[in-house]
Formats: structure tokens, C-alpha cells, sequence
């Protein structure tokens, strides 16, 4: 005897074996589809990493530019306060207690000459010499040692060593040393 199929379990059977038909066909489609997909996702993220990477390492190379060109201002301007401040000072004491204060005649005139010069460059200006100074020194700080600085030798302290601003507060502390001023003049 040959064994009947029911009418339903037969299209139970050919529906099955046509849903494996429809997966089989496009089975192929969607794993290409889900690789693309993937690739694309993949592709996007690695850009987005990439530039956020770019940016964090832009921003921490200009922080630390910033750190260090902070520090290096704000040493020569402290000292050009102090060189302005103090040279304004003495020009307007009487000459008694100029007399008192410094007793060489010849440092009293050269603190006059110096009040003079100082008193010429505006605030405006001194930054322009700084800026106009250090550019060059920064680029070869960074390529090739500077000509006379020993490896000791912070590149600040040649900064305001060969500067014009540097060279004020030189002659500042060197024409008080004979006085009866005294000056703390250190920046933490």
C-alpha cells in the first residue's frame, strides 16, 4: 500500500522547502549586504577616530606651546614691571632722598637716562620687542642649539639674557647694587 499524503502535510512540506528556498536565495544577498554595511560602519568610525585623535594631539601640542611661551612672558614682563615701575619711582623722588637712596651721582644719572629710556617704550612696544626677539630664538631653540648657550642654560635664561627688555633689568639690578634699594625680584 502506498502511504497517502495529506493534502496539508504535502503543503506544509512545499512551503518549507520554499522558505528554505527564498533564504537560500537571498541568504547570499543579506551577508553581502551586512558585510557592506559593516565595512561602512567600520570605515566611518576609523575616520571619526582619526580625527578626533588629530584634534587631541593638535590640542595638547598647543597647551604645551602655551605653557611654555607663558612662562617665558611672564618672567621678561615681571621683570619689565619692575624695571618700569621702579625706574618711574626714583625719577620722581625728590633729589634729598634720591641722594640718600643712591649716593653715586654718576648711577643717579644713569637711572635718570635709564627712567628715560624705559619711559619711550610703551607698553605696546614692549611687546612687540619681545615678540620681534623671540620669534627667531624659538625657531632655532627647536632645530639646533643657540651659539654661546651651554647645555645648562634654560632657553629663558638666554631669553633674557640677549633681549632689549632683558638687557633693562640688567642694568636695573646692576645700577641698585650700589644703592640702598633692595629689590625681590624672583618669579615663582
Amino acid at each position: 500500500m502506498k502511504s497517502a499524503q495529506s493534502p496539508s502535510s504535502s503543503t506544509k512540506h512545499n512551503l518549507d522547502q520554499n522558505s528554505n528556498d527564498i533564504d537560500d536565495m537571498w541568504g547570499d544577498d543579506r551577508e553581502f549586504e551586512l558585510g557592506r554595511e559593516w565595512q561602512r560602519r567600520h570605515d566611518e568610525l576609523h575616520t571619526i577616530g582619526y580625527h578626533e585623535g588629530l584634534s587631541k594631539g593638535q590640542e595638547a601640542a598647543v597647551q604645551e606651546g602655551f605653557t611654555v611661551g607663558f612662562k617665558e612672558s611672564v618672567s621678561v614682563g615681571y621683570k619689565w614691571g619692575l624695571v618700569k615701575g621702579i625706574s618711574s619711582a626714583l625719577a620722581k623722588l625728590p633729589d634729598g632722598l634720591k641722594e640718600k637712596l643712591v649716593e653715586s651721582l654718576e648711577a643717579r644719572d644713569k637711572l635718570q637716562m635709564l627712567h628715560t629710556s624705559v619711559s619711550s617704550v610703551s607698553s605696546a612696544d614692549a611687546l612687540g620687542l619681545y615678540r620681534d626677539e623671540i620669534l627667531p630664538y624659538q625657531s632655532k631653540a627647536y632645530s639646533e642649539p643657540a651659539e654661546g648657550v651651554s647645555s645648562s642654560e634654560t632657553s629663558l635664561d638666554h631669553i633674557s639674557r640677549c633681549n632689549r627688555l632683558g638687557s633693562y633689568s640688567e642694568e636695573l639690578e646692576f645700577l641698585l647694587q650700589s644703592s640702598a634699594i633692595e629689590v625681590h625680584s624672583a618669579v615663582a
